[in-house]
C-alpha cells in the first residue's frame, strides 16, 4: 500500500513539473479561443484534470507540450461544439491593471494612437473568433504562440499539411476583415 502511494506520488510530482511552465500558455490559447476568461480557466483546469488522467500513456521523451496542447485543443473544440453561441469581449486596454494578453499602456500614447489600438484590438479579437474552433487553434498556436508546423500537427491531431492549409485560410480570412487596418501604398498605415 505504501509503495503504491510513493508511486502516486512521484507521478502527480513529475505532472507537476511538466505541466507547470505551460500553464500561462494554455491559458492564454484558452482565452483567445473562447474569449471569456472564466471559461478559459475552465478549460485549462479541464485540460490538466484529463492530462493527469491520462499521464500513464504520455510517452516519456516525447513532446509533453504538444501533448497537453493536444488535450487542450480537444476540450476547446468540445466546449465549441457544446456551446455553439459565441459571445464576444472587448480587449483590455491595459487600464484596468491586467497585465494578460492584450494589456496595453495608454500612457504617453497620443488620443488618437489609443482609440485606432482599442478599436484593432477588438476587431482583431472579433474575427479570430468568427474562425472556426480548427482554424482559430492553429492560428492562435502559430501566430500568437509561435509554435512550430510540427508541434502545431501534434498538438491538434493533424498533418503538417493540414496545419499549413488551415494556417493559410486563417490569415487570408483575418486579412480579409482587418484590410481596413492595412496599410494602403502611398497612404497614412491607418485610417481614422
Amino acid at each position: 500500500m505504501v509503495r503504491l502511494w510513493q508511486k502516486q506520488r512521484s507521478s502527480r510530482d513529475e505532472f507537476d513539473q511538466l505541466v507547470r511552465p505551460h500553464v500561462d500558455m494554455l491559458y492564454r490559447t484558452a482565452l483567445r479561443m473562447t474569449a471569456d476568461s472564466h471559461l478559459a480557466e475552465d478549460l485549462v483546469q479541464e485540460t490538466c484534470l484529463r492530462a493527469f488522467r491520462s499521464f500513464e500513456t504520455f510517452k516519456k521523451g516525447t513532446n509533453f507540450k504538444a501533448w497537453v496542447f493536444r488535450i487542450l485543443s480537444n476540450a476547446t473544440i468540445d466546449n465549441a461544439r457544446r456551446n455553439a453561441n459565441v459571445t464576444f469581449i472587448e480587449w483590455d486596454d491595459g487600464e484596468t491593471g491586467n497585465d494578460g494578453p492584450g494589456a496595453y499602456s495608454a500612457i504617453g500614447r497620443s488620443p488618437e494612437v489609443h482609440v485606432l489600438h482599442q478599436s484593432f484590438m477588438n476587431d482583431a479579437f472579433k474575427a479570430m473568433m468568427r474562425l472556426s474552433p480548427e482554424i482559430r487553434m492553429v492560428v492562435a498556436l502559430s501566430i500568437l504562440e509561435e509554435f512550430s508546423y510540427d508541434e502545431i500537427a501534434q498538438s491538434v491531431g493533424c498533418p503538417v499539411g493540414t496545419v499549413k492549409s488551415r494556417l493559410s485560410r486563417g490569415r487570408k480570412q483575418l486579412q480579409e476583415d482587418l484590410g481596413d487596418y492595412l496599410p494602403v501604398k502611398n497612404n497614412p498605415p491607418y485610417r481614422i
